[in-house]
């Protein structure tokens, strides 16, 4: 119904404008300033503090600014799009800047994920579309002269993206974390973890419950309670959480074959949109910007149901409002091309 409504406002009202577009760019930069801040001091301009060694700037203990730039980036460059800021021919330095900015702060963020699924999202759009290509480029080495420029700015090591983005997660692949006893290093799996070892306790306990609740699962909430039953814990109460923290397995789990199913012909139908998408704008002779905002719609659902790395609560408000969005967008630049075909 949230998609639906999006389609509907975007029928009914001009939201592509400059006025949006300026919006949008005050908050990343605001957004991008107290990040640094809480980078570079400690505190941001409320007074919030790092948390274990993790900038959340406004978020304050919630860990998601990673996460929530992360999905924002692809609607707002759908609005530059819809609003002939970013047409593959100029190219406006001051949002190029301002993404590649973003993307820094996705990455000192300390989101794992959030910083694998940016990557997914570009490699997914450079691949559909030939006139983004240069536009990508450009902010991907911005990008990394960013990161490698800013971290050394800052005294000491301590906050160093780069170490528990690639580091920390060598190690807890192999369970060798220095939080982690000798005797419990190989607690589940011998050699290797999915993720890290909580994340593996996670998925283990999640298909011990699946298998009681085959068809429609445990519901929504049932996975953090029956997690504490006796007859599912693992040793030490290892992998109980509020959720499985792998969006596939959650509703594999909450929902069952049915609703897994359902997110299977979910990811199967949008692999094929990527294809289908990229055919026609290689066919193109010139920029289509319902079309190219189809296609980044098109990559922000794929990278928001991709399966292979660990994910917040698909349940969760802000989390939800984030994967449907793109769909409402999807829905009404799809319906434009149709009309347009006619």
């Amino acid at each position: 119904m949230f998609a639906i409504s999006i389609w509907f406002l975007l029928e009914k009202f001009n939201f592509f404008n400059k006025k949006i577009v300026f919006f949008i760019s005050l908050f990343l930069v605001i957004i991008i300033f107290d990040a640094l801040l809480q980078y570079y001091t400690g505190k941001n301009v409320f007074g919030y503090e790092i948390l274990a060694n993790r900038v959340s700037s406004f978020f304050a203990e919630e860990l998601i600014l990673g996460g929530f730039i992360m999905r924002t980036l692809p609607i707002f460059m759908i609005y530059l799009v819809m609003s002939d800021a970013l047409n593959g021919k100029k190219i406006n330095f001051f949002y190029i800047f301002l993404i590649a900015c973003s993307c820094f702060i996705v990455y000192v963020s300390g989101e794992r994920t959030s910083f694998g699924l940016l990557i997914l999202f570009f490699f997914t759009l450079y691949f559909i579309t030939k006139y983004l290509r240069k536009f990508i480029l450009i902010v991907t080495i911005t990008f990394l002269t960013l990161s490698f420029i800013l971290p050394y700015l800052k005294s000491g090591d301590q906050n160093n993206p780069a170490s528990r983005m690639f580091k920390k997660t060598y190690n807890q692949f192999l369970g060798i974390e220095k939080n982690l006893q000798e005797k419990d290093k190989h607690k589940i799996f011998k050699k290797i973890y999915l993720f890290s070892p909580d994340h593996h306790a996670h998925y283990l306990l999640s298909l011990k419950i699946f298998k009681d609740h085959i068809i429609f699962g445990t519901g929504t909430k049932g996975f953090r309670y029956l997690c504490r039953n006796k007859i599912y814990i693992l040793e030490k109460n290892d992998g109980c959480s509020t959720h499985p923290h792998n969006t596939y397995i959650q509703i594999l789990v909450s929902n069952g074959i049915v609703g897994f199913l359902l997110l299977i012909f979910a990811f199967l139908y949008l692999v094929r949109e990527i294809f289908v998408s990229r055919k026609k704008i290689n066919s193109m002779n010139k920029f289509d910007k319902i079309e190219i905002s189809k296609a980044i719609a098109i990559s922000a659902i794929f990278v928001n149901i991709w399966p292979l790395i660990p994910s917040g609560n698909f349940f969760n408000n802000w989390l939800s409002m984030f994967y449907f969005y793109p769909i409402g967008l999807y829905l009404y630049f799809k319906h434009k091309n149709e009309e347009a075909s006619r």
